[in-house]
């Protein structure tokens, strides 16, 4: 490993790291967001295409070497990767790594466990956060139970925290730099819960360098080591005498306030708690939203029942039509990071894809208690049911290695509890994130239940996720039916930024 790293740390060493940062940025912001790139940064071929991707910098290596400067550029050095030629010599280091280490290091047994971690690295990019996912988050983070922890940890309330970062976010799209202290002339938010957020995520460039050096990994694992700009996405730099904070990847920002207040908090006293009660709450409200604007679809919410002496609850919800039901069990539990990135040992992914067979397995008996007449607010109507599990975030379980344990998983645990297994071919399950569902329900809403889940029930589409088959089957329904939700909570925030 050290003599494929050599070169590019070698490299990276000759490089001034604030003008490479400030390459960095410009690029993540033109990939994501479409921000035209400086001539110094393009390539002659980009004049004739639309396609960002078409030369092959994506985020992902970027994040890698944003990750790699910080570790080993000088603050001043005679040059910069300030310009096409110098960016693209250092992502094709990157890129040389990543291909050589496999052969180096690589297990050929492990490819399809490679292909899963690949898409957490991956797709999470390719599908930005969007306004709803942002919507989502504020929602569930402002219930009560939710903001006293959220206040008690980060300082701020909710309804400060979210406007603030949709502020800064937008700032950051002329540049990388944030002048400190903050003066704020356009909202209520007074200048010190400005800078209270500031400094709360942010870090000294010496703690960012040193924290970087901590987690770096030289093995199978290299260009999964973690960002440290992920917990904290700016830091300290003096530019022209005066203090501001650099922000390379302005989507960090919000992934902070999103997936990482969640994975800040999860261990927390009462936290999993009311953050599952506040996601099953949510889902309902997708479903009203939804029935407000068309009232194809209804809801039943969780109750308990009783069998013999034994309390139970029901599904979450009950969402149905006039062609079918689905049996939503909502499941807030992310896939923990460990279980996302590392190739040396599948010890924490198997117990992850155990915890989410776990959920599955819920539906099943529950879903058992219902065809048996046990609930007290549903009964059979001889039409088409689908389980459907629906998670806060996307997992990507899909093929033998992943997807392939999580059926061996469920069958062996329904068996061993005496769950008919024939349950499972007559209402064949679905995983779906909840950003998928939001775009489900609204597609049901305009088809129907039956029509959207009868085609991803059957034939390939049973291994895909919610998405996936959609965009396949119904692009059209999604371009004309789909909007965005929860408005309100939206402009709430967008006032006053």
């Amino acid at each position: 490993m050290y003599q494929l790293y050599k070169p590019l740390r070698n490299y990276l060493r000759q490089q001034s790291l604030i003008e490479s940062l400030i390459t960095v940025h410009a690029w993540i912001q033109h990939l994501q967001s479409g921000i035209d790139l400086p001539t110094r940064l393009t390539h002659p071929q980009m004049r004739y295409t639309k396609d960002r991707y078409r030369l092959g910098i994506s985020e992902w290596e970027l994040d890698t070497l944003c990750r790699e400067i910080v570790l080993n550029s000088p603050l001043r050095a005679a040059s910069a990767i300030s310009d096409w030629a110098s960016l693209a010599k250092a992502i094709n280091g990157i890129k040389l790594i990543e291909e050589e280490v496999w052969g180096e290091l690589g297990d050929a047994e492990k490819i399809l466990l490679e292909l899963h971690r690949l898409s957490h690295r991956q797709f999470p990019w390719q599908n930005p956060m969007t306004q709803p996912d942002f919507i989502r988050y504020f929602k569930i983070f402002k219930t009560p139970e939710l903001d006293a922890l959220v206040t008690a940890n980060t300082g701020l309330p909710t309804v400060d925290l979210f406007p603030i970062a949709l502020s800064i976010s937008g700032h950051l799209l002329r540049g990388p730099f944030v002048a400190y202290p903050l003066n704020n002339d356009l909202n209520s938010i007074p200048n010190d819960v400005l800078n209270t957020f500031i400094e709360r995520f942010s870090l000294s460039f010496s703690e960012l360098q040193a924290r970087t050096k901590a987690a770096q990994q030289y093995d199978i694992n290299w260009a999964y080591s973690s960002n440290p700009l992920r917990d904290r996405p700016l830091f300290q730099m003096q530019v022209n005498g005066a203090l501001n904070y650099m922000c390379p990847i302005p989507p960090f920002l919000m992934r902070r306030l999103t997936d990482g207040i969640y994975y800040e908090l999860v261990g927390s006293p009462g936290f999993s708690k009311a953050f599952g009660s506040a996601f099953q709450k949510y889902v309902g409200e997708v479903v009203e939203a939804v029935r407000m604007r068309k009232a194809t679809l209804t809801s039943l919410p969780e109750c308990e029942y009783r069998i013999s002496s034994n309390r139970k609850d029901t599904i979450d919800w009950i969402v149905e039509d006039s062609s079918a039901s689905l049996f939503v069990e909502c499941k807030a539990k992310r896939m923990i990071v460990q279980a996302k990135i590392d190739l040396n040992s599948t010890e924490a992914l198997d117990k992850e894809l155990k915890t989410l067979s776990s959920f599955i397995c819920q539906a099943y008996r529950t879903l058992s208690d219902a065809l048996g007449g046990h609930y007290p607010h549903w009964k059979f109507r001889d039409l088409p049911i689908y389980p459907v599990i629906v998670t806060l975030d996307d997992w990507y379980v899909f093929g033998p290695a992943t997807l392939g344990k999580v059926d061996k998983f469920v069958r062996e645990t329904l068996e061993a509890e005496g769950v008919e297994l024939s349950l499972l071919d007559k209402y064949p399950y679905t995983l779906c994130a909840v950003h998928e569902f939001e775009v489900g329900t609204q597609v049901m809403a305009f088809r129907s239940i039956n029509e959207v889940m009868r085609k991803k029930t059957s034939g390939e589409a049973h291994t895909w996720s919610l998405g996936p088959h959609l965009r396949s089957e119904f692009r059209d329904d999604i371009k004309q039916h789909v909007d965005m939700l929860f408005r309100d909570d939206w402009r709430f925030m967008r006032p006053r930024i």
